[in-house]
């Protein structure tokens, strides 16, 4: 897996990953995204309910052309900037999904 540093985007507030393994950044309050990530079905994602005046930033993750899960609870997770900055170095070994977070107060996640 090729390693890249994703920046947050100065706008957002918190960030979903999509089923296509995209990593959708939101602007809006925690309760709305979380409202939404509840209704929104695995098809459609967040986009329909939140709208598109709400993504900030999208950035497709993949490995070797497969939908790449950054965790197990990628289909529910909210991530916020604030549990962004505690912890957002992510080791990945090729093949593996991500299933642990390292402590590191850092601005951008580290893909290896």
């Amino acid at each position: 897996m090729k390693t890249d540093r994703i920046e947050w985007p100065n706008q957002a507030t918190s960030v979903t990953q999509e089923r296509s393994g995209e990593l959708l950044f939101w602007t809006g309050s925690f309760e709305d995204i979380k409202i939404a990530r509840k209704l929104a079905c695995s098809n459609q994602g967040l986009r329909p309910w939140l709208g598109l005046n709400r993504l900030v930033a999208c950035i497709a993750i993949s490995d070797t052309g497969k939908p790449y899960r950054l965790a197990k609870d990628w289909q529910s997770a909210i991530v916020t900037r604030e549990a962004f900055e505690q912890s957002c170095i992510v080791h990945v070994a090729p093949n593996e999904r991500m299933d642990t977070f390292h402590p590191k107060n850092t601005d951008a996640f580290s893909l290896t």
